[in-house]
């Protein structure tokens, strides 16, 4: 069942592609956000225990985002089928991915650089870069505007309390409430842990908390129930999404 919440900010079509991978839609523009559609991570000891939900096909994107340089992020498979498969799509991402998709032939005026610092217009969306602390040192974190809304992802990322002062201080001059926080919550391999995460939730107060990089791999894994009943305990509204079932948020 949809979960309509809040009216006066939620309205676009959001779905979980697993790991920190999202399709957004609104206006007939579809931004595909990491996602990770192979296996490609097996090379790096990660054993995949969910299929994607979706595949190049049928996630049909206007433009690719993507965080950063990593292979669940970066899919040095999936993503270059994706942009094969629609050219017309762009890539959006920053400085340690645009030569991965070079190298993978894709065109150069097709990548429009997104760096810490910077905001790019993807159809409906306003997108702005935000820093993370991560073992990739280009890797973001974006915030996305759209009318009303915003959605804030954390990309991958450590937790800090001058990280975590900063993001308040920037998401706040550029939205008045942030409408739904995407947190990632696993806890290890360069990812801050979910006690961390809902520390940045209670931080943002958003309407809605979603967490998500906990389900993918075996060898990765944070039941997110302790998150959840955390953000609760705070008065903060959390819930999972179900991976490539579309919810209006």
């Amino acid at each position: 069942m949809v979960d309509f919440i809040c009216a006066e900010f939620f309205f676009m079509k959001l779905t979980w592609l697993t790991q920190s991978g999202y399709l957004l839609e609104e206006d007939d523009f579809r931004l595909v956000i990491d996602p990770y559609l192979s296996d490609a991570a097996i090379a790096k000891g990660a054993t995949r225990i969910v299929p994607a939900p979706m595949n190049a096909q049928d996630l049909a994107p206007d433009a690719l985002l993507c965080t950063h340089c990593h292979v669940d992020h970066w899919d040095p498979i999936g993503a270059p089928e994706i942009l094969r498969t629609h050219p017309t799509a762009s890539l959006i991402a920053p400085a340690s991915v645009r030569p991965l998709a070079l190298a993978e032939g894709v065109a150069k005026e097709r990548i429009l650089p997104l760096d810490v610092g910077m905001e790019i217009q993807a159809g409906p969306f306003q997108i702005t870069a935000l820093p993370t602390i991560h073992s990739d040192p280009h890797g973001i974190g974006f915030l996305i505007r759209c009318g009303a809304a915003s959605i804030y992802h954390s990309g991958d990322t450590e937790y800090s309390t001058v990280l975590a002062k900063h993001l308040r201080s920037r998401i706040a001059a550029l939205t008045p409430q942030v409408s739904v926080a995407l947190l990632c919550i696993n806890g290890r391999l360069g990812n801050q842990t979910w006690q961390e995460a809902a520390l940045i939730a209670e931080l943002l107060n958003p309407s809605l908390v979603i967490p998500h990089h906990y389900d993918l791999f075996l060898e990765n894994q944070q039941a997110p129930s302790p998150f959840l009943e955390r953000c609760a305990h705070l008065g903060l509204s959390a819930r999972t999404l179900v991976a490539g079932v579309p919810e209006a948020i």
